[in-house]
């Protein structure tokens, strides 16, 4: 059934597992890593890495590169223009995509929260939680955006030589959705 899918929905359909995810966020934060190392962030297996990764490498997110030690070969996140997800409302696999982002970043969110207390006072104070109304054109928010992730971008830092030695993986997460009125007639929640 996957195989008839257009080409664009096969590779997002790649992105249906949990797991799948959480393996191209680490290889997109971390740089190249094997299905082993994957293993420890991921909280799999390494032959379930191994067999989410060779998916992902299938669909064009990832790529093998020359083993190091004759055994295991590391994988690395393909960055390129085509590894971003389209806005494509009413698309289900896109949908269902998004719905796995969404509730992936939930997850790790409500794990910091429930352990915060346990946690180091340099790691718990490492959150900051924002919530803000703000009123924007599309191409304002476009604008916005690209602003924001070009903010974050020295903060990438895959090769672990270019973090400072204090530096800690954090998730930053940034949702933006339309307040949507309680009715069609532009309840109190439009104003």
């Amino acid at each position: 059934m996957g195989h008839d899918l257009p080409p664009d929905a096969q590779r997002l359909r790649a992105l249906s597992h949990p797991v799948r995810i959480a393996l191209l966020e680490h290889l997109a934060s971390s740089g190249p890593a094997t299905a082993t190392e994957c293993a420890r962030f991921v909280e799999a297996s390494p032959s379930a890495c191994s067999w989410h990764l060779r998916a992902l490498a299938k669909a064009g997110w990832i790529e093998s590169l020359p083993s190091t030690n004759g055994r295991e070969r590391p994988w690395r996140y393909v960055a390129d223009d085509a590894n971003t997800l389209a806005p494509d409302p009413g698309n289900p696999v896109t949908d269902s995509v998004e719905a796995s982002l969404l509730a992936r970043r939930r997850r790790l969110e409500d794990g910091f929260l429930r352990r915060r207390g346990a946690l180091p006072p340099e790691l718990a104070d490492m959150a900051d939680f924002n919530f803000s109304v703000i009123w924007a054109s599309s191409a304002e928010l476009t604008r916005f955006a690209t602003s924001l992730q070009a903010l974050l971008q020295p903060y990438v830092r895959q090769n672990p030589a270019d973090r400072p030695p204090d530096a800690v993986r954090l998730v930053t997460t940034w949702t933006v959705v339309p307040w949507l009125a309680r009715d069609a007639e532009g309840g109190a929640d439009d104003e």
